[in-house]
């Protein structure tokens, strides 16, 4: 515990990253909800849930690519706003627009997202430690954000299905939590580019 308190004190870029991920774990809320949502509000029939399932599925292998490509010419830092980002917007769609055509969008998204998060959110934190020390960061990272994104849709699942709470305010939340967890990323410089050639501490900034 003392070592795992430690990189987060004195690796700083590295906390960033990983407070700007948990927030926008917070994104997997709509995730969660989104078929259940058009069942019950848009009234999607077994075919529709199907083609969402089918927008997923080609979203998410269309933008692996196009993450991978991000990651490895512009850097994992500008690949995981990107998909952050496209979280953000698909929550946006399902609140303010209420028809099947717009969840076949958020779906598209998600995808995104999900990509994203696969790719970006784990090639990232490799580059702020040394080989020796990756898994002990990405043990770090996973475990972190694993505790964000879990909770999230648990939590709201029981105060969707308890409490008078409508579908609106966990699509609020997961496009909020979203949205802070993009500015937060904002903020990381990416270690590839602006790492120092020796550091004191792996991923130190110059």
């Amino acid at each position: 515990l003392h070592t795992l308190r430690g990189v987060l004190r004195n690796n700083p870029m590295y906390t960033r990253l990983v407070a700007g991920v948990m927030l926008s774990s917070l994104s997997l809320i709509s995730f969660a909800f989104l078929t259940k949502h058009g069942i019950q509000n848009l009234g999607a029939t077994t075919q529709d849930v199907a083609g969402f399932m089918v927008t997923l599925v080609v979203s998410t292998s269309v933008a692996s690519l196009a993450i991978g490509y991000i990651g490895d010419h512009l850097g994992n830092a500008i690949a995981l706003r990107f998909s952050t980002a496209a979280g953000v917007v698909s929550s946006v769609i399902v609140l303010t627009t209420r028809t099947i055509p717009a969840l076949h969008t958020a779906f598209m998204l998600q995808g995104v997202f999900i990509s994203g998060r696969i790719i970006s959110s784990n090639n990232i934190v490799i580059e702020f430690c040394r080989p020796e020390e990756r898994p002990m960061y990405l043990g770090l990272t996973n475990t972190l954000v694993a505790l964000m994104a879990g909770t999230g849709p648990v939590v709201f699942g029981w105060l969707l299905e308890h409490t008078a709470m409508p579908y609106s305010g966990a699509f609020a939340t997961a496009a909020a939590g979203g949205a802070l967890g993009w500015l937060v990323l904002m903020t990381v410089r990416d270690p590839r580019h602006t790492a120092c050639a020796q550091p004191a501490h792996p991923g130190e900034m110059c």
